[in-house]
């Protein structure tokens, strides 16, 4: 299957794990599941101040406008930071996860 921007959660014992990842494949067979994606980050290497202040400037990216280009990639820049900013908080109220 192929992989868009979203959030990769999966378990190790008692601990529930959070990343982001950004494009990339999936195979599942019976026994495992495989990842490979073009990015990968834990929660706890998501600076989650640094997810905030790229939102706002998605946001204001998207605001002026500009060529489609400049705004698809405001949007996707958006998507990411919103993925990463979400990631984060998550991992910080659960305490159990990473």
């Amino acid at each position: 299957s192929t992989l868009r921007i979203g959030e990769l959660r999966y378990r190790i014992g008692d601990q529930m794990n959070h990343m982001a990842v950004l494009w990339g494949y999936a195979e599942v067979t019976p026994t495992k599941v495989t990842i490979m994606a073009e990015i990968a980050e834990k929660a706890e290497d998501i600076d989650i101040e640094r997810a905030i202040a790229k939102v706002a400037e998605a946001e204001r990216r998207l605001q002026v406008g500009g060529l489609p280009s400049e705004v698809k990639e405001a949007e996707i820049s958006l998507e990411k930071a919103r993925l990463r900013k979400k990631i984060a908080e998550r991992a910080r109220r659960s305490p159990h996860a990473s």
